[in-house]
């Protein structure tokens, strides 16, 4: 899935198991953003993601999201939120960075 907007407010970049999936099942996403602290250039992203597609254990769904926000403004806050319903309790999401 590829999206390219401003007047969006928020991008799908992952998948991940919500608190009604099954017990026991997570999920990874990774996203990217290039040059997040520019202000020269829009922001284009890309995001990976892993998870299990049913509680066999042998279906794993995985895909790619990618994006680009019409604006040179500098990204300065991030904020992530489930499609629906609400994380599972346990749920981690860490940032790195670099200069």
């Amino acid at each position: 899935m590829f999206t390219s907007s401003t007047a969006q407010t928020s991008f799908t970049v992952g998948e991940i198991p919500g608190s009604t999936a099954a017990a026991n099942y997570s999920g990874v996403v990774e996203v990217l953003f290039g040059d997040y602290r520019g202000t020269t250039f829009f922001k284009p992203f890309k995001g990976t993601w892993g998870d299990p597609t049913s509680t066999s254990g042998t279906a794993i769904g995985a895909g790619i999201y990618g994006g680009n926000w019409l604006s040179t403004a500098a990204i300065t806050s991030l904020k992530f939120f489930p499609n629906s319903g609400n994380f599972v309790d346990g749920t981690v999401i860490s940032l790195y960075g670099s200069m």
